[in-house]
C-alpha cells in the first residue's frame, strides 16, 4: 500500500467580522475584471509552522507533541486554535 501524504501546517485560525466581509465584498466589485482567486474568510489563518508533505502515520504524532508541549496564551486563547492538515479534518489543540 503507498504511503499517503497530508499537506500540514501549525496555523491559529482568524475570525472576521461583518465590518471585514463588506469591505472584501467591496474589494472583490473593484477588482472584478482581476483574474483573483478569493480565498474563503472561513479559512484565513496565521501559519507558524509549515511542516510540509507528512505521511499520515506522523499526523497523529506531531498532534501529540503539541498537546503534551504547547501552552496556548490567553490572549490568543481560542476554541478553534488548531493543528491543520490540508486534506483531513483539522483536530483542536
Amino acid at each position: 500500500m503507498e504511503n499517503q501524504y497530508y499537506r500540514t501546517f501549525i496555523a491559529v485560525p482568524l475570525r472576521v467580522d461583518e465590518r471585514f466581509i463588506l469591505a472584501l465584498k467591496h474589494l472583490k466589485a473593484a477588482l472584478k475584471e482581476e483574474r483573483i482567486s478569493w480565498t474563503n474568510p472561513e479559512q484565513y489563518h496565521v501559519t507558524f509552522r509549515f511542516i510540509g508533505d507528512t505521511e499520515v502515520s506522523t499526523v497523529n504524532e506531531i498532534q501529540k507533541s503539541l498537546h503534551q508541549g504547547v501552552a496556548v496564551p490567553k490572549r490568543i486563547r481560542s476554541e478553534r486554535c488548531s493543528f491543520a492538515a490540508a486534506r483531513c479534518a483539522a483536530p483542536d489543540v
